[in-house]
């Protein structure tokens, strides 16, 4: 998944936006990685036409107003998991113009088979979506280097020694097993161990928070807004504080690792994948995933992120 030369990887995106904060931070990295060509971003659980919408809107926002989008299935339209309504407004996607597909699974198919050369496939929320692409279409999974952001192996959530059942994971359990046994091009899973805890602090925070670019300040407009809304609804939430620190951004490490591999530590790891959602080290049953499972120097990974959001040189 290294790029050795400098035509773009061309990327689709699968993602939860709109829950988590770091899915807008994600897709903002995208666009401004020019190693990087998003062909498309889908949509995965809950509500997939707010996702689609506020994705459609963060787009135009950084000018890519032709990038089409796939929604999957509708789980729920609860809007107490719409936490970025406030900026999304009354935009519609009857002001997108580009195509807008009701079924995820088969828009990534759809492309991965013709494009003359493999497509980096971004799993950054539940599985559910890719697992699909996987059931439908073994022959396109060969074409695809797949990046998911998921499970535990030997850290929790904010830097705790152990394994757990992690939200992408847990979320679909099958689509899980369906996804990490299957025959990828290539596969690298960032599980907590590397994306777990990724908060950004200090003056490297205050600069992106005072930076004037419209794309570094729709995510911290985004950011600042997510946290007032799950503070209502969700008061036993991580205590992040928009004013000094960011969230965690675990979704981020997903695009560092896909232009920059050698960030972290990257090891092959025998997984299976309990009924509970944990990513177990098995080695009789588990299927060989690599796994990025510790930043070489987390400081580059965050000089990364300012970097790209704010045009500071690098």
């Amino acid at each position: 998944m290294t790029n050795c030369c400098p035509k773009p990887i061309p990327i689709i995106l699968d993602t939860d936006i709109g829950n988590d904060i770091d899915d807008t931070w994600a897709l903002a990295l995208i666009m401004r990685s020019p190693e990087l060509e998003l062909k498309a971003a889908t949509l995965v659980s809950y509500d997939t036409a707010f996702r689609a919408r506020l994705t459609a809107k963060l787009l135009r926002t950084e000018g890519h107003p032709d990038i089409p989008l796939g929604l999957g299935p509708t789980t729920s339209t609860d809007t107490k998991y719409n936490c970025q309504q406030e900026w999304l407004g009354d935009f519609s996607l009857n002001d997108w113009k580009a195509p807008v597909s009701r079924d995820a699974a088969e828009l990534i198919i759809e492309l991965v088979r013709n494009s003359p050369e493999p497509v980096t496939l971004f799993g950054i929320g539940p599985f559910s979506n890719i697992a699909e692409v996987v059931r439908r279409a073994p022959d396109v999974v060969k074409k695809i280097d797949f990046i998911g952001l998921g499970g535990s192996v030997h850290w929790k959530y904010f830097g705790k020694p152990g394994h757990c059942s992690e939200y992408n994971i847990v979320k679909d359990v099958e689509a899980a097993r369906s996804v990490l046994s299957a025959k990828w091009h290539s596969i690298l899973l960032s599980p907590l161990d590397t994306c777990g805890n990724i908060i950004i602090r200090g003056e490297r925070y205050q600069r992106l928070k005072r930076s004037s670019d419209p794309l570094a300040k729709a995510v911290i407009d985004n950011y600042i807004l997510w946290r007032k809304f799950r503070l209502s609804l969700f008061p036993g939430d991580p205590p992040y504080t928009p004013e000094t620190a960011s969230s965690l951004i675990a979704d981020a490490a997903a695009v560092a690792l896909c232009v920059n591999p050698g960030l972290a530590e990257i090891k092959p790891v025998p997984l299976s994948v309990s009924d509970l959602g944990e990513t177990l080290v098995d080695e009789v049953h588990g299927f060989p995933v690599p796994c990025a499972l510790q930043w070489h120097d987390v400081e580059k990974f965050y000089d990364f992120v300012e970097h790209r959001l704010t045009g500071r040189a690098e």
